[in-house]
């Protein structure tokens, strides 16, 4: 048992580790502690139209969210609350999510980028069940 709760947080660092290197690099745009849905989607819209796709929080973030809820979700600890196609790079999934975001009203994007992204990959990607 004890070995297994090791392996769980060697993985959880493996996991956690890069995207919370991504948010530290990028700090100076977390002004409250945390990015708002409008921080987040300035950060996509200038990724989608950027000729080089480097140096953006954009992707990491969104798919950084899609990852670790499939983690939890392998894990047992979480219920299955979208399912992003495996086949789906993540240009699209940025774009698609980018997309959700744009038609949302402006006083929603005030709130978190990471509610609001889990709402977009809600609704984006429902599970048939």
């Amino acid at each position: 048992m004890k070995l297994l709760l090791d392996i769980m947080r060697i993985v959880k660092t493996i996991i956690y580790l890069p995207l919370l290197l991504v948010l530290l690099a990028n700090a100076q745009s977390l002004s409250a502690g945390y990015m708002n849905g409008g921080e987040l989607l300035n950060q996509c819209m200038a990724y989608l139209d950027a000729e080089q796709k480097t140096d953006n929080l954009c992707p990491a973030f969104i798919s950084g969210i899609a990852n670790v809820h499939n983690t939890l979700v392998n894990w047992g600890g979480h219920r299955q609350e979208w399912c992003v196609p495996d086949t789906l790079s993540v240009d699209r999934l940025v774009s698609l999510v980018t997309g959700d975001l744009m038609k949302q009203a402006p006083q929603a994007l005030i709130h978190d980028a990471n509610s609001l992204t889990a709402y977009s990959l809600a609704k984006l990607f429902p599970c048939s069940q």
